[in-house]
């Protein structure tokens, strides 16, 4: 995830902090900030993170699958 400019402050209004792991946030974008970014893409995954994720006391929301909501667009 990455911010930059007032993103910042949107990532902060949602309680994501900018010492999260996978979290890129800068005032400006710069070439500092754009390495770092495209170092943690190459990672696919921020597993620093997987923990604090799996011991989430809210289960994530169950959704149809796709041949569930396809039926919903057929007459």
């Amino acid at each position: 995830m990455a911010a930059w400019g007032d993103g910042g402050a949107v990532l902060k209004s949602a309680r994501i902090s900018s010492r999260d792991p996978g979290v890129e946030v800068a005032e400006e974008m710069d070439k500092a900030f754009t390495a770092n970014l495209a170092a943690a893409l190459g990672l696919h995954r921020a597993w620093d993170r997987a923990a604090k994720i799996m011991a989430s006391a809210v289960p994530p929301a169950a959704s149809p699958s796709w041949h569930q909501r396809a039926d919903d667009f057929e007459s």
